[in-house]
């Protein structure tokens, strides 16, 4: 506070571009967690659907079938696809 006190007091101008960057600062700080909370939200959609993947892997081959399941994910046969094409994935699955 005194900082601010002091280069307001002395020049206007060293006041005014500190002003300046400081809300440079913060805008960027702002939009920094605005991109990181949407790769968060990116992984962890990711993370949930590697999980369910590797628990219907498993499942199946412990020789279950689909229909024991209580809950069945629209969107597994779309994984299904994903995994079977080993070029559309950069990492393994297996």
């Amino acid at each position: 506070m005194i900082l601010i006190f002091l280069s307001n007091f002395f020049s206007v101008k060293i006041f005014a571009e500190s002003e300046f960057w400081f809300a440079a600062v913060k805008v960027a700080a702002i939009v920094a967690f605005i991109i990181l909370g949407g790769l968060a939200v990116v992984f962890v959609w990711m993370a949930i659907a590697l999980c369910q993947l590797k628990f219907r892997q498993k499942w199946l081959k412990e020789r279950h079938t689909e229909d024991e399941l209580k809950f069945k994910t629209p969107s597994f046969h779309a994984l299904v696809c994903l995994y079977r094409q080993p070029g559309l994935l950069p990492f393994d699955l297996v």
